[in-house]
């Protein structure tokens, strides 16, 4: 098993960021942890669990501190599972019985704050809304279901971006009005807000709290969700730094190279997507006068106008507790709070749509398409991968027809900040990323762990909410 984390940096209590259920150690500061928490793989825990070197109680316990220690700072966690260790004594009399419910058991998981807990776990779903805080889904998510039939621990819920990103334009990401902002463990020096909104220093993505609680060791395993880049989003509008472009350009080339010579089959660039004819765009917008994946991210974002009041109005009528009941009431109540939220203008357009089945098709049909026409490069190439950098919009394909996933290759020397490749395959095809996900880590360094996370400081910046102040970190 991994030696234990070095105790540099890590602070006692750093816990202003939970909410609801704080666990307390009064011997914080001297703890040694039983296994490295950066490091430490679900496989590593899973092996030292059924070897009898660990209990689920002591590795729930290490993610605990983990929090306490550094979520203040990172607010990657919005709240904790009560009942996690109950859970974890369960899993572990289990196991001594005898009884091993899958490969998860006793593996404590963090999810996103849009995925519903059911009542029982004491944890509501927000979104990242104020609004929406306390309110009470009357079941668990299917996807949390499975994860406790496998054996998991529902440690308790990630920040994120609020409303999926869905709120407005111009809001930074990992930003919400409910949780305040949080920070990469990677980045040097923390957020910069002179940057620009998706640029170096932020932590991309709706599934920002997701990703930063992997890296900084607050959870082995986190679920996100994934519409189009919550999970894969690219640094697609950095601020240039000539420094970091230098450095990613060469070393993104050489891993090209090493691909290469590895690859059975490769191409090199085919970054443009032949297209026979003129795709109209509905609106009367022509696809070939724009980079078509220009437009593929414009029809999503049409598409998402169109959907969200027609499914979010279900869901809110559905909680067993909300005050509010529709995406209308939502707007109004983001309005009538305008001075203490920040209220931007997704949200208002989505309400004032013209719902029209047969437009709503056309973009739809329009987005299948685009989608098929990349989907159609893995034929005429006879490629099993497409893989691109990640700070381009290959991500976009996620939503209209394959699913990428980012594979890590360094950090920026200029301040920290991760930067990789992306490998997108065609749809149902999950098995062969994962496969490209394991030649990789054989074939390239290891993930650099995070190390400025211990010395961060919290962003001394607020935005007044209805309930209060809330600091962004």
């Amino acid at each position: 098993m991994a030696t234990s984390m070095s105790s540099k940096g890590l602070r006692t209590v750093a816990t202003s960021k939970l909410r609801g259920f704080i666990p307390t150690f009064p011997d914080q500061i001297h703890h040694t942890p039983l296994f490295n928490t950066l490091t430490a793989t679900a496989s590593d825990l899973q092996k030292e669990l059924s070897n009898g070197k660990l209990r689920s109680t002591q590795v729930v316990e290490e993610y605990h501190r983990s929090i306490i220690a550094h979520n203040g700072v990172l607010n990657a966690v919005w709240e904790l599972a009560l009942g996690a260790m109950k859970r974890a004594e369960e899993l572990d009399l289990l196991r001594e019985k005898g009884q091993f419910l899958g490969p998860l058991h006793g593996i404590p998981i963090l999810v996103k704050d849009n995925i519903n807990l059911d009542p029982s776990f004491g944890i509501g779903t927000s979104g990242g809304a104020v609004a929406l805080v306390d309110s009470v889904p009357a079941s668990s998510a299917t996807i949390v279901e499975k994860l406790l039939e496998a054996g998991a621990i529902i440690l308790g819920k990630t920040t994120m971006s609020e409303m999926a990103y869905f709120k407005g334009s111009g809001i930074r990401c990992g930003w919400s009005a409910a949780a305040g902002h949080s920070q990469s463990a990677y980045v040097r020096g923390g957020l910069d807000m002179e940057d620009s909104i998706i640029g170096h220093s932020c932590p991309d993505g709706s599934s920002s709290g997701s990703a930063i609680a992997v890296s900084a060791g607050m959870t082995r395993v986190s679920i996100g969700t994934e519409t189009f880049g919550s999970l894969a989003m690219p640094h697609s509008l950095i601020k240039y730094v000539e420094e970091a472009t230098t450095q990613m350009n060469k070393e993104l080339r050489a891993a090209y190279s090493k691909i290469e010579k590895l690859a059975k089959t490769y191409h090199g660039n085919i970054s443009k997507l032949a297209l026979e004819k003129s795709f109209d765009m509905p609106d009367g917008e022509d696809a070939i006068s724009a980079a078509l994946m220009v437009e593929v991210r414009l029809c999503l974002r049409k598409l998402l106008a169109f959907d969200i009041g027609r499914d979010l109005d279900p869901f809110l009528q559905d909680l067993t507790t909300s005050k509010i009941r529709s995406l209308k009431e939502l707007v109004k109540w983001n309005i009538d709070h305008a001075d203490n939220i920040r209220t931007k203008v997704l949200f208002v357009a989505a309400t004032e749509v013209d719902h029209d089945e047969k437009k709503r098709e056309e973009i739809a049909s329009y987005t299948k398409a685009a989608g098929a026409k990349f989907l159609e490069l893995f034929t005429e190439y006879d490629v099993d991968v497409i893989i691109a950098p990640t700070d381009s919009p290959l991500f976009l394909f996620s939503g209209a027809g394959a699913f990428p996933t980012a594979i890590p290759l360094s950090t920026i020397e200029f301040n920290g900040r991760p930067f990789g490749l992306t490998a997108a395959a065609r749809a149902h095809h999950e098995g062969v990323l994962i496969k490209v996900m394991s030649a990789w880590e054989s074939t390239f360094p290891a993930r650099k762990t995070p190390e400025a996370f211990l010395t961060l400081k919290a962003i001394d910046k607020t935005f007044p909410s209805a309930a209060g102040r809330i600091t962004i970190t």
